[in-house]
């Protein structure tokens, strides 16, 4: 198991065309910059909820398999989540379930959680759509990505 990766925030643009989770990373050594999308852009102005507090969730392997974001922030105000307004259907094995208390994600829903990390996030919404993305920022990175890797987008 590795150390414990603070998270930070930042701002990014979205792909174009599908309903359904895609990742993005770029690790540069001083920071890692993952992304998850949960639908398409839309062409509305985003709006941000920073430094939510979420879990991201590991197997007994190290691998990164899930996330679960929670209603409220590091500054202990409660917050409403944005949910996705269309139906999530699942391309792959992958779990997706919202409420207005939480947002939990598994790459993977036959993998077998053993320990969590805590972290914070930003979570990007519109009101036309509802819930877009949710992406981190982590000051270290250890993370196995093979449960992961097959929503990861390639560039």
């Amino acid at each position: 198991m590795g150390g414990f990766c603070w998270v930070r925030l930042r701002s990014e643009k979205l792909l174009i065309g599908w309903l359904q989770m895609r990742i993005t990373y770029e690790d540069n050594k001083v920071l890692t910059l993952i992304y998850i999308y949960i639908r398409e852009f839309d062409g509305s102005i985003v709006s941000t909820l920073p430094d939510v507090r979420c879990e991201m969730i590991f197997d007994k392997d190290d691998n990164w398999i899930g996330i679960e974001v929670f209603n409220d922030a590091f500054d202990n105000n409660k917050i409403k989540l944005p949910n996705l307004k269309k139906q999530y259907n699942a391309i792959q094995n992958e779990l997706f379930e919202q409420s207005e208390s939480k947002l939990f994600m598994l790459f993977d829903k036959n993998n077998s959680e053993d320990y969590r990390k805590e972290v914070s996030c930003n979570i990007d919404y519109n009101k036309v759509n509802g819930l877009q993305g949710i992406e981190l920022i982590l000051t270290c990175f250890d993370i196995k990505m093979e449960v992961a890797d097959q929503f990861i987008i390639k560039t």
